[in-house]
């Protein structure tokens, strides 16, 4: 399970509601992860508060416990993109399949998502440590030169499932999401198969589905010569949700709708 964040954390995921939202997607969304994280694996998780104390908890997940650590260990990096106190990328160890975040502020955080006794395969390993060093470069970018991103932004976005295909839409993901995209007034659709940036826009905003959202940023790179969409949404409500979508790897499709599970939780 997620650990709790943070004092210096002021939007902390609810718990108990991101537990059930994950439970309802958890057979939908992980079933790639399982095949490709190879379970069971280990999860620890390391704080160490203001005054120097370390608290040290490790445990191995369900398949539902590694989707959900994964993607926050992993896509959080990406809260740069908001305007909050939010992690950091610390380290990625290529072909040990380890990743580290942790947080800005007093207090210091680290996720580590590893294989015990086994290493991530070779192409996988490289794909995930090309996309850790992509969103801190990304995060560094916007927050250094603030350039303006590919995507016209506000853009107004619904999302509405898609019942003909009993929630799941053709080539799968965004859970039977169709996607209604505006963009500078040109309308445009998907149903996640399609375009990148739609599938990210459904990833980001899957579990408020049927209310307006905003686009706030949005940006496209290159990770292993794949287009790899990171959006940030607003929804009407003011929950704020981060997507990403690449599209070489059902398994990081899933960590990242499991990341708008936690943020949508706020």
């Amino acid at each position: 399970m997620i650990p709790e964040t943070p004092d210096d954390r002021p939007h902390e995921p609810n718990s108990e509601a991101f537990a059930r939202l994950l439970d309802a997607l958890v057979e939908q969304a992980f079933r790639s992860v399982d095949e490709v994280l190879e379970m069971p694996a280990l999860v620890m998780y390391v704080h160490r508060d203001a005054a120097g104390d370390h608290d040290v908890r490790l445990h191995r997940p369900s398949i539902a416990d590694l989707g959900a650590s994964l993607a926050y260990s992993v896509f959080a990096t990406v809260a740069g993109l908001i305007e909050r106190p939010g992690p950091e990328l610390w380290a990625v160890a290529d072909l040990e399949g380890v990743i580290v975040t942790r947080h800005r502020g007093p207090s210091r955080s680290a996720f580590v998502i590893a294989r015990p006794g086994g290493t991530w395969a070779e192409e996988e390993a490289h794909f995930i440590e090309s996309l850790c060093t992509t969103i801190a470069d990304v995060c560094l970018q916007l927050e250094v030169t603030s350039q303006p991103l590919a995507v016209p932004v506000p853009a107004r976005v619904l999302v509405r499932r898609n019942e003909d295909t009993h929630g799941v839409p053709p080539g799968g993901g965004c859970f039977g999401a169709e996607v209604l995209v505006s963009l500078d007034g040109v309308q445009r659709s998907g149903n996640g198969s399609a375009a990148t940036e739609l599938a990210a826009v459904a990833t980001a905003v899957a579990a408020a589905e049927g209310r307006g959202s905003e686009v706030r940023d949005a940006r496209e790179v290159l990770v292993d010569d794949e287009p790899t969409m990171f959006v940030l949404v607003e929804t009407v409500d003011g929950s704020m949700g981060v997507g990403c979508v690449a599209s070489g790897s059902d398994a990081l499709q899933a960590a990242a709708s499991a990341t708008q599970v936690a943020l949508s939780a706020v």
